[in-house]
């Protein structure tokens, strides 16, 4: 982000700024109660952010950043800016050549987005399997995996069990011979490595 992003602008158009990058991000789920529910924010004060009345508090930005995708930069940059900058994974040190991170990298065909049931050895209970349930979803040709660690697990380990902290994401590459999977949960908390092949049908 350029170092001047917010010099020469009023308090008021920066916060018209960051009040229409929420409304375009709103826009594929315009549920406000429910996303209130989910990140555990003031429904009222959403809106006067939608309003372009306030700004978020770091602690509240940091959960609407974390949920979309994004950083801090919505508050200063459009979104269309932010999605029209070149990709990462040509500023990875020339990781892009040894990792399969270009979009459209994960052919539909091949991996269709959708809800699917998996099934793992448990973390603490290796003799033991857990079942549940992800979505698959694709957003600007990259490929993405996320669903929540079952209520009983997090109990297990005294940890809460609000949908915020139970939430997992992840992205997926393709392999010459089947796709990886990289997946954690926030703040890099138990992160895992999984890698899945076709199998010929019996």
């Amino acid at each position: 982000m350029p170092n001047n992003a917010g010099q020469g602008r009023s308090p008021a158009d920066i916060r018209a700024v960051f009040s229409q990058n929420l409304k375009e991000l709103m826009a594929a789920s315009p549920n406000v109660p429910a996303l209130c529910r989910e990140l555990s924010l003031n429904r009222t004060q959403f809106n006067r952010y939608l309003a372009s009345e306030s700004f978020p508090r770091p602690d509240i930005l940091q959960k609407i950043c974390l949920h979309f995708g994004l950083d801090a930069r919505i508050l200063l940059q459009p979104l269309s800016e932010l999605k029209n900058e070149p990709s990462k994974a040509q500023t990875f040190y020339g990781l892009h050549e040894f990792l399969n991170m270009r979009q459209g990298n994960v052919p539909e065909h091949l991996f269709p987005s959708g809800f699917y049931v998996f099934s793992r050895h448990n973390f603490i209970y290796p003799d033991t399997f857990i079942q549940g349930i992800v979505h698959v979803y694709r957003k600007d040709g990259m490929t993405y995996i996320t669903g929540r660690e079952p209520i009983f697990e997090m109990r297990k380990q005294s940890l809460p069990i609000d949908k915020y902290t139970r939430e997992f994401r992840g992205m997926v590459l393709a392999m010459d011979t089947g796709l990886d999977m990289l997946v954690s949960r926030r703040r890099f908390m138990t992160g895992s490595f999984h890698f899945v092949a076709p199998v010929p049908s019996l």
